[in-house]
Order: C-alpha cells, then structure tokens, then sequence
C-alpha cells in the first residue's frame, strides 16, 4: 500500500505531519479493488476490513480512509469495535477528500418513479415491492430537487390540531396524576373516522413538556371513543381544563392533497408523492431511510476493552431510520430513550471534527455508556426528528462511577438547529447521570422542547453527576412548542457544575402549550451545589430564572432581561424539604412586569442581596402585595434597589453600562460577551434550509366551556331537600345538616389510611348547601390561600345539559375562612369571578378537626331546582399535616375532572 502524507494536526496536539497508510473509497469503486487511489473500494465497510486486515499483519498505523465524494448508502450499519482502534500516536482517520463531501447513508433511493396526476394534481408515484412483501416501511421522506447532497423533509399528510372531547373511565396507569395515562379518549364527530390505513395512522398528541406518537387499535364510532395499541408516558388532559388536550392526526391517506406530501401503503407498497412547484423527475432524487443506526462504535466498557482514538472529519451522516413500536412511542421528559443515527457505546478518545449529521429519526448522536475524552467539534447538526446530541444513558445506575459512567466528554463549536421535528420533547443537548462533561461555545436554535439539559435524577439525592461545564453557549428560540423547559435546563443534585458566560434568548410561548413556561434558566427538581454566573437572558415568556427546590446554588452576576410577561418573571422556589441555602446575588433584572413575586421565599431557602431590579415601563413593582420596602423589611433582598441599569441598547443585546449606571452600587461585574461559535468556527454557522414542520402551521382550537358529563351511571349523592336553611359558619351543629358521606378516596381511587373526612350536602330550591369536616391536628394546619401549599377544600360543580356539563366552576375554601373562583375547570374569566361574588364560605377550627360551609347559589350556576336534576360534583381536599389529598370521588387527575366523578341529586 502506497504511504500519502495527510494532514491531522487539527486533530492532534502534537501538530505535525505524520504518514499515514490510506485506504480509498469511491462510489465508482470496487470491493474487490485494493483501496488504493486509483482502484479504490466502492464501501465504507471494506475500508474499515482492511484496516483490520493490515494490523493484524502487524502495521501499527496511523490509518486514514479518504471517502471521495458522493452518496454512501449502506447495507448494514456501519459497526466499529475495539479492534478498529488506533492509538494517541496513531490514530484511525475517516473523512472526505480534499474539496469534496462524501455522504454516508441510511437510506435508499426511490427508484421506478412515473409521473401521473391525481385529481388534477401532479403526483409521481411507484410500487416499492420490499414495502409490499414486508421488508421495509419508512416514516420520513427526504428529497434533493437538483440530485445533490442538498436534501429536504418532506411530511406525511395530516390533519388537525384538534381537542379532546374528554377522558373515559377506562383502565388507567398507576401513577401521579399526570401519569395517571389511559389509552383512549373521547373525540368530538368528525375528527377521527374508519380511514383506510387506521393501523398505521398516527395521534400525535401534545402533553406539557412531552408528547406521544399512538397507534389506533380500534375506534367506536357510536360513542366517539378511540382506543390505541398502548399507553402514552403522560395523561391525555391533565394540564388541560375539561382534558381539552391538544392533538393531530399524521399519515392519513385520504388527506394527502398538498404539495410536499407522500404517502406509502404498507400492504400494496404503493408509493405517492405530490411534487413541489418546479420540482421536476429528472432532476431530483428521493431517498428514505432504511437503517435505525448509520454509524456505532461498540466497546466493552465493564472489561475496558474501548473503542478508541478513531476520527470523523468532514463527513455528512444521514437518513436513518425511526421505526414507531406497534405500541407507539410516549416517551418522557427530553426523550432520552430515543435512539440515535451514531451510537457510541464504550469508545474512549473518539471525536467527530467538522462532521454533519442531519435528516435523522431520532437523535443525531449518543455518546452512552462507558464514553471518556469523545469530543464533537466544529459540525452541524440539524434536521432532526430527535435531538441533536446525547450524553449518558437513562439506563445506568445513577451512582455508576468509571467505566461505566460517561466522563469527561466535550461538545462545542458546533452548531445544532431544527431538531423535535417528529419527536417533540427532544433536546438540542441532553446530558444524563455525568461527569466532567463540557459543552461550550455552540450555536443552537429552533427545538421544540429544551435547549441544553443537564442532571436526571428529581431530588438531591447524591449521584454521580458532578463537575459539567456549560459555558458561551448561544441558545435561541427553543420550547417553540412545549412549555415547562429552557434554554437551559438541569435536574437532581450536581456539585461543581458550572452555568457561565450563556446568551439566552427569542423563547416565545407555544399556542399550544396550556402554561406560558418557556424559560431562560431552569434549575429544576433538586438541582444543587451549582454556580450560575454571567449569563445573559432576554426575551422569554416568563421566568430568565427559575428554581425549583434546589439548595446550595450561587446564581450571581446575571442579566435577566428584558424579560416579558407577568407571572413573576425571575425567581420562583419551591420549599421541598431539601431545599436550603441558595444565594441569589448581584443580579440585573428588568422586564414589563409589576409582579416580582408569586411566593414567598424563606431567606433560609432562597437568600437575595444586592440586586437590580427594574421596570421597562417604569411601573411600581409589587412583591407578593408588598411594596419593595416592604419586601426588604421582611428580610430579603438587602441592599437590592429598584433602578433603571443603564445599558446601551439591551433590545439589540448591546448590554455596555453607561458611565452613570447604577450597577456599582450592588457589585455587579462587566462581562464580555463571546457566547457562540469562535472565529474559527463561525462557517459552522452556515443556515441550511430546513422544512418546518406542519404543526407549526395550525391553529389551536377554540376551547369550549363545556366538558364531557360523566357516565349516565356514575356514583351519584343525594342533596337533602330542606325547609331551614344551616348556618354557614363554619360548625356543623347537631341536626342542622343530613347524614354525612364518608369521604376517603385519593385520586387515584386508592382508600386512604388516614381518618377520614366527612361531607354534608343539602338544597332549599334555591342554595345548594355543602360542608366538609376535615379530621387533623389543628396545631399543623398551615393556613393561608395557597391552594396546594395551605389546608384547604376543594368544591367543583357544573350544569349538566344532556351529555355535557355547561361550565364548571372550581371553588378553593381556606382554613382561615377565606376563598376564591378559580378557572382551573376552563371557565371564562367573568363567570369565574361572579360565581366567586355569589358563594359564601366560612371555616373554623377545632376539636380536632376544621370545618369548611357553603353555600352555593343554584342561579349562579344558571339553572332553577327541580327534583331529581343532577349537577357535575366533586370534592377535594388538602390535608397538609399528611400532604394529602383527599377526594369524594377519585378522578384520578384533578378534583375538577368531573367526567370521572359523579352527580349531585337533588332530592
């Protein structure tokens, strides 16, 4: 074999020329050539054996494969283990030659394609016999209109967005509330039919910060109920009032009319696709994918047998395969559980250098188990159904520690854009249970979930998760379709992680998400022992910065703002009960709101000094009702002040001070903003074209007032028709109420062991009447109106009109006698507040128990008693003391599903 100098210094600090033996490989080769330049091997593979052949003939290396260019498309995946590695010395480098881009490939062209019409409509079509015989089905389409290496998605044809009608009272998972999953629901008339392909059609519904892909095991058109192959991760409905949960339909036959649309029959393998405006046969080429997995390197991590010191430089991976289980897919938070177009598995000191990866099923890359020293630097990665890079494996025992667990892995240079296209929850970043793992310096925009998520683990429990680096990162428009993530997003208890020198920005709220939570910095669940300095956030939906039961943090030196919006836009902190200690300090924050705060932070939790704090529009902020000497009074926020900062231009991110600025005065920082691609890198950065997805095309249906009324034969409670009506002062006195009924469900249905709580309910024609005597210790009742956080009970009621309930109203009574109308039921805002108006409520405590009396007026719900009606009712109750909740009928969601509760009779 011929010896050809390359060049590698860009991969080697050594920075010299070494001679490396080099294997070619040409779309117009031969495997039976010998790999020279001029007889090179027509596969990637063939190159990868003959390396194998040359060491075991003794040849140390270095090796090199240069891939001329063109479109590889592989048989099989393109598998390494420990014996394709090389050495610190004499590494193993695969990359295109010179001035040309090789593509390796998990697709297969389309081929036999004749152009016809359809309905007056240009359409090309095929029969692809191995997707008739059974050998192949693909769910993605790319297209090269001019039949170069220049591919676009292309959709399946769909129809929505649409609403759930409301839940069934089938079987449902064991599990918090909102996974609490079943696998049907309820569809309004013509939003689900037969339809010709129903196994292989898709709903694709949309959950809060996730979403699920179901397959239809059968529909009932009589009730409008359709079921599916399995369970999603999270309850259909349950951060939506009424379960009006968002949801579209995907790969229906008879919607394929828009150009860019294609369609397969798996049982005739007939092939459609209606052809863009100047697209023309002779000029484009079609591939689908084929392969789940392009590239993977598998090492023996548990024997330190590694996958080690191989390169990629300059090659474009695309096309694999997403194959959807017969079960569907409901994957959770960040869809970790995807696989991925390059798994590494094992590999030590690998890296990916000015490398592509595009147009995948899934994630683009998985550095998992048993990965040390693996660097990506300088590519692209974009078109994703997933995310763009995975660290770690949710697999692994979270105090795992080397080799097992992934160590000191880098990410950075790179651009990462355009991914949850299929998949929504997907990250551009996810890193699991790691250590040492940096990423730095790289471009990422357009996800439809989380930017760079870090941590897996929702307590502070210790883990192996510790000293990650996630600095000068440029991270804009992400949660462009769930909420509850950010830019930046962490979880679970890691010390010496390091959240530094980050621009944040353009996160704007989903039409389809039911909170506005598109944040800028998310410390979510237990996240702990981490510093958060010098990052810049501006124009996000709500919070820059948000904790949620962290303890031991630093966040310093920060600029939030501007930040729009008006749900407390800075800090919020849960009291779990391992939260302490953090410091919030030398911060700037502006925005347009006058909220500040939607809780009160214990100084002992969350302890604020020396900040800026400012409104845009030179408004008076308020802290929790309070003014901000009040606030400061309270103890928190010492030698914070309410001043303009004086930056430049911040709407334009030029965030220099002006010579006047009072930002001394709290020790604020100057920082230089070098967030992003570095000089070298910025060609990274190149825009690529990108099909956007069709959900972003759709509007959210207006949401009904009314829901679904329970079953004709659900649990039913009588109301007592009374001539005198009882007091409502909070006593239940001897013979002033009817019989009590035993309230001792949790939601879930499950009995509670605690004693349980009594209700009382009664009507005069006019007034339904309704008390609750809650058993408990009434020296650990935590009074106040925070429903969730204070003891209080729950009462929601609704209208019934044949098989819907009118509107329901949700009616928080607090153990102080306070109460409010709140629209968590899906009530307008002025029938909330005038049924708020209407009902009295009064509380007291004592004897061992708090009592909490109605009195509802039945106009208010807009109906007139008559004997018999029935009224959509439940009730709900928060014992503190236990943290639990109580209900008279467990709806295995919230208090105010009513269609899995029951009725009121009146008698």
């Amino acid at each position: 074999m011929k010896h050809i100098p390359i060049l590698i210094a860009a991969f080697f600090a050594a920075g010299c020329i070494i001679n490396a033996e080099t294997f070619f490989v040409s779309t117009n080769g031969n495997d039976a050539n010998p790999g020279s330049f001029a007889q090179p091997f027509a596969t990637p593979a063939k190159a990868r054996d003959a390396i194998r052949a040359a060491k075991k003939k003794g040849a140390v290396g270095p090796f090199a494969v240069e891939l001329r260019g063109g479109v590889y498309a592989l048989a099989e995946t393109l598998s390494f283990t420990p014996e394709d590695s090389g050495s610190a010395a004499a590494p193993v480098v695969w990359r295109s030659y010179t001035n040309e881009k090789a593509l390796v490939s998990g697709g297969r062209i389309v081929t036999g394609i004749a152009e016809t019409s359809v309905n007056g409509r240009r359409c090309w079509k095929t029969v692809i016999t191995d997707v008739r015989d059974g050998r192949w089905y693909f769910r993605q389409l790319f297209v090269s209109p001019k039949g170069d290496s220049m591919y676009l998605r292309r959709f399946r044809p769909h129809i929505g967005m649409h609403i759930v009608a409301g839940l069934t009272d089938s079987e449902q998972k064991k599990a918090m509330a909102h996974r609490a999953a079943q696998k049907d629901f309820v569809f309004y008339p013509g939003d689900i039919r037969e339809w010709n392909n129903r196994s292989d059609v898709e709903i694709v519904a949309l959950h809060e910060w996730s979403s699920s892909r179901l397959r239809i095991e059968r529909i009932d058109m009589k009730k409008n109920i359709v079921e599916f192959t399995g369970f999603p991760t999270f309850r259909i409905g349950h951060w939506w009032p009424g379960a009006h949960n968002p949801y579209f339909v995907e790969n229906v036959e008879e919607a394929l009319d828009e150009p860019g649309e294609w369609y397969i029959d798996r049982k005739t393998g007939a092939f459609t696709y209606l052809p863009m405006e100047g697209e023309t046969l002779r000029a484009s080429r079609i591939i689908a994918p084929a392969l789940p997995v392009i590239l993977a390197m598998t090492g023996d991590y548990s024997n330190r047998a590694f996958v080690s010191h191989i390169i990629f430089s300059n090659i474009v991976f695309a096309h694999n395969d997403s194959p959807l289980p017969r079960e569907g897919y409901g994957g959770s938070q960040g869809h970790p559980d995807l696989p991925a177009a390059i798994e590494l598995v094992g590999a030590e000191h690998c890296s990916f250098i000015r490398s592509t990866i595009a147009h995948t099923g899934n994630y683009g890359l998985s550095i998992g188990l048993g990965c040390h020293g693996d660097r990506v630097t300088g590519c692209r990665i974009f078109d994703l159904s997933g995310g763009g890079i995975k660290v770690g494996d949710i697999r692994m025992n979270t105090k795992a520690e080397y080799p097992e667990l992934p160590t000191d892995n880098v990410i950075e240079n790179s651009s990462i854009s355009d991914g949850g296209i299929m998949y929504f929850s997907a990250n551009a970043i996810w890193a699991g249970i790691v250590r040492g793992t940096v990423i730095r310096h790289n471009d990422i925009a357009n996800f439809a979930y989380a930017g760079i998520a870090v941590g897996w683990s929702w307590n502070d429990t210790p883990t192996s998760c510790a000293s990650n680096i996630i600095e000068q990162n440029m991270i804009r428009r992400v949660c462009t379709l769930l909420a509850d993530g950010a830019s930046i997003y962490t979880l679970g208890r890691q010390p010496g992680t390091i959240i530094r020198g980050n621009v944040l920005r353009d996160n704007e709220k989903s039409p389809f998400a039911r909170e506005h939570w598109q944040l800028g910095l998310y410390l979510d669940e237990g996240s702990s022992q981490m510093l958060v300095e010098n990052n810049i956030v501006y124009r996000v939906g709500t919070h820059g910065f948000n904790m949620n039961g962290g303890a031991e943090n630093i966040i310093r030196n920060n600029i939030l703002g501007p930040v729009y919006g008006n749900h407390a836009p800075y800090i919020r902190c849960y009291k779990k009960p391992y939260a302490r200690s953090n410091t919030f300090t030398h911060n700037i924050s502006f925005c347009d709101s006058t909220n500040l705060a939607d809780d009160a932070w214990d100084k002992a939790l969350f302890d604020c000094s020396s900040n800026i704090y400012w409104n845009i529009e030179n408004r008076k902020f308020a802290f929790m009702g309070k003014s901000f000497a009040e606030w400061q009074a309270s103890g928190q926020d010492r030698g914070s002040i309410v001043a303009d900062p004086l930056y430049e231009a911040p709407e334009r991110m030029d965030y220099r001070l002006k010579m006047s600025s009072p930002a001394k005065k709290i020790g604020f920082k100057p920082f230089e903003v070098t967030a992003g691609l570095q000089a070298a890198y910025k060609d990274v950065a190149v825009s690529m074209p990108v099909t956007r997805p069709p959900v972003y095309a759709m509007k959210m249906p207006d949401i009904p007032e009314s829901i679904l009324a329970p079953a004709v034969n659900a649990v039913s409670f009588t109301a007592k028709h009374i001539a005198t009506p009882p007091r409502i002062d909070g006593v239940v006195s001897d013979g002033e109420w009817p019989a009590p009924i035993v309230m001792e469900e949790t939601p879930m249905r499950v009995k509670i062991t605690t004693p349980p709580c009594s209700a009382f309910m009664s009507h005069d024609n006019t007034t339904l009447y309704c008390a609750v005597s809650v058993p408990c210790d009434t020296e650990k009742i935590k009074k106040g109106s925070q429903w969730g956080a204070s003891d209080g009970v729950e009462i929601c009621i609704a209208a019934v009109k044949g098989t819907m309930l009118e509107r329901v109203f949700v009616l928080h009574g607090f153990s102080d006698g306070g109460h409010t109308s709140v629209p968590d039921g899906g009530a307008n805002t002025d029938a909330v507040k005038k049924m708020g108006d209407a009902v009295r409520h009064a509380a007291k405590t004592g004897n061992g128990r708090w009592v909490s009396e109605w009195a509802i007026p039945l106009a208010s719900l807009g109906v007139t008693a008559s004997p018999g009606m029935k009224l959509g009712f439940n009730i709900g109750v928060r014992r503190t003391e236990k943290s639990e909740w109580v209900n008279l009928v467990g709806t295995r969601g919230a208090t105010f599903q009513l269609y899995n509760a029951g009725y009121c009779v009146l008698e």
